[in-house]
């Protein structure tokens, strides 16, 4: 695993850990989810907002089975990676079987218009409310990744460069823009 990716977990572990205690947890992705929800303006009960909540546990549920080495209930950074490392660079498909779901549910749930595509304020809403994004990063992200300057993300152009975030170790790649500025070491 290269330097670059491991600064893009680190940054994507805090994503997730949002509440700063150092650790992923249920609760963190139950969060998450609601936090989705209410950016998107869905009810609580919801269909959106349940299948949101439900894919969220799900991708817990699969993190901690492969990343929970010592099974409290809880991920270190140094179990994320190394789960990372092991689980999803060494085995092909891996990423596309865990993450595609989760991609095509925030893509509906942020598609307010139901057009297929997102438009700056949906991507604006998605990133800044789940990743805490400022605005200003989630809309130089908007601009990288919509690769044909139409002014809208397509599915196809989200799952790239999410893949492209985990798997590029080139800085000016669209997907290592997806949670602000690709880090530095």
């Amino acid at each position: 695993m290269s330097d670059f990716l491991d600064l893009k977990l680190a940054r994507r572990f805090a994503t997730w850990d949002r509440d700063g205690n150092g650790f992923l947890e249920e609760a963190d992705f139950v969060k998450g989810a609601d936090r989705l929800g209410e950016a998107f303006g869905h009810a609580e009960d919801s269909p959106q907002r349940r299948r949101m909540r439900d894919l969220c546990l799900d991708l817990w549920q699969q993190m901690a089975r492969i990343a929970d080495f010592d099974r409290n209930g809880r991920i270190t950074p140094e179990e994320y990676g190394r789960a990372f490392t092991e689980l999803v660079l060494a085995q092909p498909g891996a990423f596309d079987a865990a993450y595609t779901p989760v991609i095509d549910a925030l893509t509906a749930m942020a598609d307010h218009d139901g057009d297929g595509k997102l438009d700056r304020q949906e991507y604006r809403a998605w990133f800044v409310s789940a990743f805490g994004l400022s605005e200003h990063d989630a809309d130089t992200a908007f601009d990288k990744v919509d690769t044909d300057d139409d002014g809208h993300v397509t599915r196809g152009e989200m799952v790239a460069a999410i893949h492209d975030y985990y798997f590029s170790d080139d800085p000016e790649v669209a997907g290592n823009w997806l949670l602000g500025p690709p880090p530095q070491s």
